[in-house]
């Protein structure tokens, strides 16, 4: 986490949240720029992933408007909040890896509808930021990971059937296979 995100943390707990919003331009009662305002300072992006236009400010203004109201050095700032935007820029872009669970199924008599909705059972998701994680790291969260769907689903995974393998994909066409035991 960046020291700007630290400094406005730090800063708005010192703060009347109205006085904030006074500074930034809003009326100190507007219940939406609290909100705002509560959930930026929460995110560890300071909410530059989504646009967040309110008629007032989009997403980048805003965490400026709200670093100059608490007295951020602004070309600090700036800066700050650029790398930000460039790290969501390229986590909205970047291909996520996730893992595949395979059990080798074939389709009898199940209808088509129940299997589409089931479909997401079948990908495992592995968080925000983890293909920027170095491989050696991301394989032992792989790894961790299989062992607890392996716990939770018995090794079932529901109209699909028994897991037979793992399929880890690391880039768009590209998978390690791992065995049910996490094994590569």
């Amino acid at each position: 986490m960046s020291w700007l995100i630290h400094e406005v943390r730090r800063l708005v707990t010192e703060q009347e949240p109205e006085t904030i919003l006074q500074r930034m331009g809003y009326q100190p009662q507007d219940l939406r720029a609290l909100v705002r305002l509560k959930e930026v300072v929460a995110d560890d992006q300071l909410g530059l992933r989504e646009s967040g236009f309110d008629f007032r400010y989009d997403g980048r203004s805003f965490a400026l408007a709200l670093c100059r109201a608490l007295g951020i050095n602004e070309l600090q700032a700036d800066s700050e909040i650029n790398e930000l935007t460039q790290a969501c820029f390229e986590d909205r872009w970047a291909f996520r890896p996730y893992i595949f669970v395979d059990t080798a199924f074939r389709r009898t008599s199940q209808p088509l509808f129940a299997l589409a909705a089931c479909e997401s059972m079948r990908r495992l998701k592995l968080g925000d930021g983890f293909w920027r994680l170095p491989l050696v790291e991301q394989l032992a969260s792989v790894k961790q990971r299989i062992r607890e769907h392996v716990v939770t689903s018995g090794g079932k995974v529901g109209p699909w059937g028994l897991v037979q393998r793992y399929l880890f994909y690391y880039t768009e066409n590209q998978a390690l296979v791992f065995s049910p035991e996490a094994e590569i």
